[in-house]
This record gives structure tokens, sequence and C-alpha cells, in this order.
């Protein structure tokens, strides 16, 4: 279960629709950076995604937020698709 910063997280990055983003091609790195530098409090890097789920990892919980949330909105209007490359997200 996602605790309240992560389900805080999402909420915002589904409403915004990555729009604090430079559009073009996006690789994951730049796209977590940047939401990090939009929402610094809702990205806790101590709480890794191993403490949420067993199929979790290394990584802070608030990226798999992320994947999560570009998940949900790829090719609902189009302006977020999944270039088909790893790690690779095109905004327009």
């Amino acid at each position: 279960m996602a605790r309240p910063m992560e389900t805080d997280l999402y909420q915002k990055l589904i409403l915004s629709n990555f729009s604090f983003l430079p559009r073009g091609t996006r690789t994951i790195y730049e796209i977590y950076d940047a939401v990090k530098a939009q929402y610094p409090a809702l990205c806790d890097d101590f709480y890794y995604c191993f403490k949420n789920c067993r199929s979790g990892n290394n990584q802070p919980e608030w990226n798999h937020t992320v994947r999560n949330a570009l998940q949900s909105l790829k090719s609902k209007d189009g302006t977020i698709t999944y270039t088909g490359r790893r790690g690779f997200w095109k905004f327009q």
C-alpha cells in the first residue's frame, strides 16, 4: 500500500500531465530529476521499493510512482508516449 506521500505525488503528476517537463524525448532519469525539482517534499530518497512491495528493488519508491503515472497517462491524449526504447518517453 502506498504511503500518503506517494499518493500525493501520483495525483500531482496526473493532474499536471507532467507539464513542467520540456517537450521532446526525455530519459527516465531526466524525468526523475524534473519531478524531484518540481516536488522535492514528495520525493523521499530513503524509502525504497522493497519496503513497499515484494517485487521491489533498491530504487526509491517515488521513482515507481513516477513510472506508474507515466503509464497511466501515456496515449490518453497523445501528449505523453512511450518511445519503445527502454527508459525513453516523448512529451508533446
